[in-house]
């Protein structure tokens, strides 16, 4: 774990064993329905700590899709960038998952990159993403703004893209009293990321909008 505030400096000083007490689930997550829908591909972009939510969405589709027929399930992709080698030991949980994706009939694959080149050639995950990306591919995506938006300027050319963002924000109190997450949404309205979202389509967010949400590179 990298702390970047107090929350993260005392997750990353508890000890093995040690009891926390968690409230949620909170706001919404990626529509099982919306990324199932079509026939084409299902890609995971992740950046960074962005990995956070996809073992758990990794799990629901093996769930989900272990009694569909065989002709109905996607190929899955993820594609994950790290700044260095030490961050990319997240990926663990990704990868323990793979088989059990395969179990359920699913073709996954992981592909991951690391700016530093400590992987392989300096990459960022949107290099990834240029590589792999194909009309009708669906796409969730966890990332800091900067990353999402550099997401949204590759997929949004793609004919039948359909792109869902996991927002990162400032959360105080994760259920939409504080206001201390608000982003402006394309339409010009605002939204709290903790209650309305955190998981916001491409259209919702970057249809038009120029200033990104108010996001501190993924601290909370």
């Amino acid at each position: 774990m990298a702390p970047v505030g107090e929350g993260t400096r005392e997750l990353g000083d508890l000890a093995a064993g040690e009891r926390v007490w968690v409230l949620g689930p909170l706001g919404n997550g990626f529509d099982m329905g919306q990324l199932s829908a079509g026939s084409g591909r299902l890609l995971m972009v992740a950046g960074g700590v962005g990995v956070a939510p996809f073992p758990l969405l990794m799990s629901q589709l093996a769930e989900s899709y272990d009694a569909v027929a065989a002709s109905t399930r996607p190929e899955i992709v993820v594609l994950l960038g790290f700044r260095d080698t030490a961050q990319s030991l997240a990926r663990g949980p990704i990868d323990d998952l793979v088989p059990r994706l395969q179990q359920a009939g699913l073709p996954c694959r992981v592909e991951v990159g690391a700016e530093d080149g400590s992987l392989g050639r300096a990459r960022k995950v949107t290099d990834l993403l240029s590589r792999e990306l194909q009309p009708g591919d669906r796409v969730a995506v966890c990332g800091a703004w900067a990353m999402s938006k550099a997401v949204w300027d590759v997929c949004s050319p793609v004919p039948g893209i359909r792109v869902w963002f996991s927002l990162e924000a400032g959360m105080a109190c994760g259920v939409g009293s504080c206001h201390g997450c608000v982003i402006t949404l394309a339409d010009g309205s605002q939204a709290r990321v903790c209650h309305d979202g955190p998981v916001f389509s491409g259209e919702q967010v970057l249809g038009s909008v120029k200033a990104g949400p108010n996001d501190k590179g993924g601290q909370v």
